[in-house]
């Protein structure tokens, strides 16, 4: 009898220390704004308060495309249809499906973001549309991308490199994604409020990090109201012999 309810009163204990656990963690998650059964779908509905712009309004925004010209930045940095591209601080996705439809059914775009929430709405809308099925999400960290393939024929940074806090971690680790001669290309403006990040000084970085510059263009004069560049790089730096950087091998289209 003492046996029994000795067992009894474990048992007890364990299903108390248990539910106290799960209490636990479900006030945590709740705390964070998501629901213990349903995870996904609060995230996307966190995500839309804090950003209200979804991706529809963003696509249909022409005044934004006429402003970032995001077709001009396609061709200027060499995106085909098939490539298999990473897509670093992909944010709401604004580029991101610009990209997907570029690359069409034959490729693939890996869009990676260090927030949780905006990789659940991205893959949301992605999830949505009938002609995105090539958009796979990723979520990294602020050193790594952590892309799940090795074999990437480009690397894309739009408009959110000046976000990055551990550039040069993460442009050594990045590397490693790309297959050989494979190519990074950042987009970004430069402007006070992004501190002393300047083109010149992405480009020193890329190049501590092992990459060759192929191209760079000052879309200010292109673009009369918007100062934007695009700095493309190829993977595989090897330095001459008298310690300048190499140039490269070809001419980028």
């Amino acid at each position: 009898m003492m046996k029994r309810l000795l067992n009894l009163s474990i048992t007890v204990l364990l299903m108390t220390f248990t539910v106290s656990l799960v209490a636990q963690e479900e006030k945590v998650l709740m705390n964070q704004g998501l629901a213990v059964n349903d995870v996904d779908k609060r995230a996307v509905e966190e995500y839309l308060k804090r950003i209200p712009n979804t991706h529809e309004f963003l696509a249909k925004n022409q005044k934004r495309n006429k402003l970032d010209r995001p077709g001009l930045c396609l061709n200027l940095i060499g995106v085909k249809p098939g490539m298999k591209i990473g897509e670093a601080g992909a944010g709401a996705g604004y580029f991101t499906f610009f990209l997907s439809k570029k690359v069409g059914t034959h490729g693939a775009i890996y869009a990676n973001d260090n927030d949780k929430f905006v990789l659940a709405a991205l893959e949301h809308y992605a999830e949505e549309s009938k002609q995105l099925k090539n958009i796979v999400t990723v979520l990294g960290n602020d050193t790594d991308p952590l892309f799940p393939v090795l074999n990437l024929d480009m690397i894309v940074i739009y408009g959110s490199f000046h976000d990055f806090t551990e550039r040069e971690k993460w442009l050594n680790n990045a590397s490693r994604y790309l297959k050989p001669g494979g190519t990074l290309a950042i987009i970004d403006g430069y402007y006070p409020e992004h501190g002393a990040l300047t083109q010149e000084l992405v480009e020193n970085l890329c190049k501590m990090a092992g990459f060759i510059p192929l191209f760079h263009e000052d879309l200010s004069r292109i673009k009369k109201d918007r100062s934007q560049h695009v700095q493309v790089f190829r993977k595989d730096y090897r330095e001459s012999k008298q310690g300048k950087y190499a140039k490269a091998e070809f001419m980028y289209q």
